[in-house]
């Protein structure tokens, strides 16, 4: 089962990482004028992708869990009783 909102956390996930290479740029270029910029756009991004994809992925993590509870509990094979 897909998370309900997974679209909305990939728009999510793609403007976090847009903005992480900006400002990964902008700290490189602070740091180290030419090659900074780019090493630091390219690491900022990465880095803020993976983050973004890892509290998605707990997400999605989480409503399973929570959705299978909910059938579970609603499941007639749970109130069987087992002699």
């Amino acid at each position: 089962a897909i998370h309900p909102q997974k679209y909305k956390m990939k728009q999510n996930r793609r403007n976090v990482t847009a903005i992480g290479v900006v400002s990964g740029a902008v700290v490189g270029t602070m740091v180290f004028p030419l090659l900074g910029t780019a090493v630091g756009g390219a690491a900022a991004g990465y880095a803020c992708n993976k983050l973004s994809k890892h509290g998605e992925r707990r997400a999605q993590r989480k409503w399973e869990q929570s959705n299978f509870q909910r059938q579970a509990q609603q499941s007639h094979v749970v109130d069987a009783e087992y002699v």
